[in-house]
């Protein structure tokens, strides 16, 4: 009986230790992306800021003297609505990202349902069995 319940917990502990590595190879990917997602925006945000800078910078200069102010309120008007597609985008990307650990919840949730025991399946009554129940 020890014997069988040492094996019995032996086999539970291999079987945690294993999602528990699923789970922090994840989570390692999951740091690993986000690491360079955010290095890769910040270099992207900067360089673009420089260079619509200098583009916004130019237009406005090449406009004659009246008319720079109808100049710089139509660029900012260009990227108000570039900002909010890029918005509407990110919220869209977001939505649509696996959620952390999902996998791992997953494999967790098959083992619950394999551990359960098995539900008991109706039997039929008395009245269902003859055929003499018609609704």
């Amino acid at each position: 009986m020890m014997q069988r319940l040492r094996s019995v917990l032996a086999t539970l502990v291999d079987g945690f230790s294993t999602r528990f590595d699923l789970a922090s190879v994840e989570l390692e990917d999951l740091l690993a992306r986000l690491g360079v997602m955010v290095g890769l925006i910040l270099a992207g945000s900067l360089a673009a800021g420089f260079a619509l800078f200098f583009l916004s910078w130019a237009v406005v200069e090449a406009m004659p003297q009246p008319h720079r102010w109808m100049a710089a309120l139509a660029l900012a008007l260009l990227y108000g609505i570039g900002a909010g597609f890029a918005y509407k985008y990110l919220r869209r990307a977001l939505r649509e990202m696996p959620a952390p650990f999902a996998t791992t919840r997953s494999v967790l949730r098959r083992d619950i349902a394999a551990l359960r025991p098995d539900e008991p399946s109706e039997s039929p009554t008395p009245d269902s069995a003859s055929g003499d129940n018609v609704p």
